[in-house]
């Protein structure tokens, strides 16, 4: 064996090592990837589970405030009817004691004065149409008074309306009720306060909102956190690394600057088979490939299957793999 080839099969194997190395480099920092993508996860699923939780508690409080709220309110409007009709009946009663007093002296006053059945007659008469006159002219002082009287708008009396209801809700549901006071209307046995406190015990989401409650919030950021991390457990790769992937992949051809983001058809949508995938064709280049090229995969037994939903086209079962070398089965 000559010297020349001595050092071109040294150089050989100096490099299969060094691709050896490499590609155990390359699995050891995938594993590490994997393992951080993983701890990542479950410690965000953890949190989920704990904001998910005081997320329930939350509405829970909400919903036993405006109940609470609600059941104080109609008892203060019952107490307050009660002590209406009670001063209502004892006003009633003190005006008609005094006109019960008020007719006896009227009648003590027109017997003193009745000197004769003509003479009293003709008193009688004469109180009688002064009365009608004065009854009259009243009457005729309350249909002018009416027509020139300003009547409130409806928007005046909503307005009035609104502000009673505020005057009763605590200073936390106030917010609440200024955003829906236009659907909320009164019933026949109920006023707008406890309709307004039964809607909000009904819609406990609004309600803490308005108080600018933020688990809301804080479930939708874990959700998207617990996305990305589970995403980043079953590709843990980095761009550069990526990039490196489609390289070897496509035998040396260099590929775009950086990596793109494309949408891609969800698998976990219940999806649609068309048949059985008997072949694939892509277009690219490879090694030496000059121009675009058309690489062609037939499928063995058991071939894969194409399907569809509402996100794209899904390739599903099979017994392939993809590796450098392109689609192998």
């Amino acid at each position: 064996m000559s010297a020349a080839t001595t050092l071109r099969h040294s150089g050989a194997s100096d490099e299969s090592s060094s691709r050896r190395a490499r590609k155990a480099l390359l699995r050891d920092i995938d594993r590490d990837l994997k393992k951080k993508a993983q701890a990542t996860l479950a410690e965000l699923r953890a949190r989920l589970r704990a904001a998910r939780a005081a997320h329930q508690e939350a509405l829970k409080g909400a919903v036993s405030r405006c109940r609470a709220h609600r059941v104080a309110v109609r008892e203060k409007l019952q107490a307050e009817r009660a002590q209406a009709l009670a001063e209502l009946r004892a006003k009633g009663e003190a005006e008609r004691g005094e006109a019960r007093g008020t007719c006896a002296l009227d009648k003590g006053e027109a017997s003193r004065k009745m000197r004769g059945a003509l003479e009293g007659a003709r008193e009688e008469l004469t109180k009688e149409r002064t009365y009608q006159e004065d009854l009259k002219r009243i009457e005729r002082g309350n249909r002018a008074s009416f027509r020139g009287a300003k009547k409130a708008t409806a928007a005046e009396r909503r307005s009035e309306s609104d502000d009673e209801v505020r005057g009763n809700l605590p200073a936390e549901l106030v917010g609440l009720f200024d955003k829906v006071k236009r659907s909320i209307k009164a019933g026949p046995r109920e006023t707008r306060t406890e309709a307004f406190l039964r809607y909000a015990e009904e819609h406990p989401s609004e309600y803490l909102e308005s108080i600018d409650d933020k688990t809301e919030a804080l479930i939708r950021d874990l959700e998207r956190q617990q996305r990305d991390a589970s995403r980043a457990r079953r590709n843990p790769a980095t761009s550069a690394e990526a990039l490196k992937q489609y390289e070897r992949d496509h035998w040396g051809q260099k590929g775009a600057e950086k990596v793109r983001k494309l949408s891609a058809a969800d698998p976990s949508i219940p999806s649609v088979e068309l048949g059985e995938l008997v072949m694939v064709v892509y277009r690219t280049k490879k090694g030496g490939d000059q121009v675009l090229t058309d690489y062609e995969h037939e499928f063995a037994h058991p071939r894969p299957r194409l399907a569809y939903n509402e996100s794209g086209l899904i390739i599903a079962g099979g017994r392939y793999r993809v590796e450098s070398r392109g689609i192998v089965d």
